[in-house]
């Protein structure tokens, strides 16, 4: 069977996945997302779940804390707020997200909107940054705050915030916040480049399915 170099196998259409986590690791990036480092290959990662309690490990982990700059009224009952967070250590932190309604120690609770289950970090960079995501809610009242659990932090703000002059512009998008979440599994996992290059080169070397050789004259 002939292989067609001018397509592409239908095993690579489609985005890479990290093992169980179901992380993208293809994505695009945006300019803003410069704004927030990646982690650095001779940054060491420390994973928060995992780590012991009576370890260095965990003292570091203790003292990442969640940041809230300022809210935005978003005019239709529900208001967004401009979420950061300060990680004074050497190292990179990881604390998963929770999924399918999975209690961790980084997690949001509100009484609706993308608070109850946002796309937000769960590997966070050495360093201060005051916007790195938005949350949304819809309180029920001035006092109906959200409230972001992060390692052994526990923060909670209400809509009596600090106002924003503008809407609040995250600095990880979407596609870059599970870019972050595919750094950090990748760091985890031990995942190195070369072994994913090898995979790749595997799959080109497979006939495309479903496509018929030349027919004998």
């Amino acid at each position: 069977m002939t292989r067609d170099r001018g397509r592409t196998h239908p095993r690579l259409r489609q985005p890479s996945r990290l093992g169980a986590a179901g992380v993208l690791a293809a994505v695009t990036l945006s300019t803003p997302f410069l704004a927030l480092p990646a982690a650095a290959a001779d940054t060491p990662t420390i994973n928060c779940d995992t780590v012991s309690r009576s370890s260095s490990d965990w003292q570091k982990c203790t003292s990442l804390v969640g940041t809230a700059k300022c809210v935005w009224n978003n005019g239709n009952g529900t208001y967004t707020l401009a979420m950061g967070f300060q990680n004074p250590t050497d190292a990179n932190l990881y604390a998963k997200i929770p999924v399918n309604g999975s209690r961790t120690i980084n997690s949001f609770t509100a009484t609706g909107g993308s608070a109850g289950n946002p796309g937000h970090l769960a590997l966070f960079p050495p360093g201060t940054y005051t916007t790195a995501f938005t949350v949304t809610w819809s309180p029920t009242s001035s006092s109906d705050p959200v409230t972001w659990t992060l390692v052994d932090d526990v923060k909670a703000w209400n809509r009596r915030h600090t106002p924003c002059a503008t809407k609040p512009v995250p600095v990880v998008g979407s596609a870059a916040g599970l870019a972050l979440g595919a750094l950090g599994v990748t760091a985890l996992l031990g995942l190195a480049s070369a072994r994913r290059n090898r995979l790749v080169a595997a799959l080109r070397r497979l006939p495309v399915v479903g496509r018929a050789g030349p027919r004998a004259s």
